[in-house]
């Protein structure tokens, strides 16, 4: 698969990585350039830091369908002229075909995630899809390639999140959120890709985990 400049960038800067030692080549899913979709140069930048904590998974809110760059465009339209934010908020976009195209980058910090302290801790990459599309498998393998990007120059940067997971929204989705929590999302994952149906009893589950979660929080 092709490289996308900027990620093959960021996988061979010695200094962006916490590694002496040589690794396997980075692949990377295919993409447009450097963010070659007709972006607005951002109005100012923050570096992303270089203790990340991992990243957070997003989706659009709305069904996507037509181009991804006529997308990206809008998307950035509504964060930078409506929004007043320095940027299209999100480190990266995928497609439902598994493209992916830049948004910040990966060494630029994002806003999207709804706090000083989540935009610090956390990249974020944006599924570009709504409430009544699931993640392609295509999809899921791109941001599975991508995380692993992130992981080889920070491999302390492991935690996989959903956007639900620091505010109260629906983002990024039920079958997102059901692939994030499953690991379907992480580089390594052996998980089947395919969003599992959502039950009472998983439901339930889920309910559990979040109190066993705030029970640990507590206590430390």
């Amino acid at each position: 698969m092709a490289v996308e400049p900027a990620l093959e960038r960021v996988a061979h800067n010695p200094t962006l990585r916490n590694t002496v030692n040589s690794a396997p080549p980075i692949v990377v899913p295919p993409g447009a350039p450097l963010r070659s979709w007709g972006a607005q140069p951002p109005t100012k930048t923050r570096p992303a830091s270089t203790k990340l904590r991992g990243v957070a998974i997003h989706y659009a809110g709305f069904n996507v369908e037509g181009d991804p760059a006529a997308i990206m465009r809008s998307i950035q339209r509504t964060h930078m002229e409506q929004r007043g934010w320095w940027d299209l908020a999100y480190s990266e976009c995928v497609a439902l075909d598994g493209t992916v195209l830049e948004g910040r980058g990966l060494l630029v910090r994002t806003g999207a995630n709804g706090t000083n302290a989540s935009n610090r801790d956390y990249l974020a990459i944006c599924l570009l899809i709504g409430p009544d599309q699931t993640p392609t498998t295509a999809m899921v393998e791109a941001v599975r390639q991508l995380i692993g990007v992130v992981q080889y120059y920070q491999p302390l940067a492991t935690e996989m999140i959903g956007h639900r997971d620091i505010k109260a929204t629906s983002c990024p989705g039920d079958d997102a959120y059901d692939l994030v929590r499953r690991g379907a999302f992480q580089p390594d994952a052996d998980v089947d890709p395919t969003p599992q149906p959502v039950t009472l009893a998983s439901r339930v589950e889920a309910l559990e985990a979040d109190v066993a979660e705030l029970k640990r929080a507590v206590a430390s």
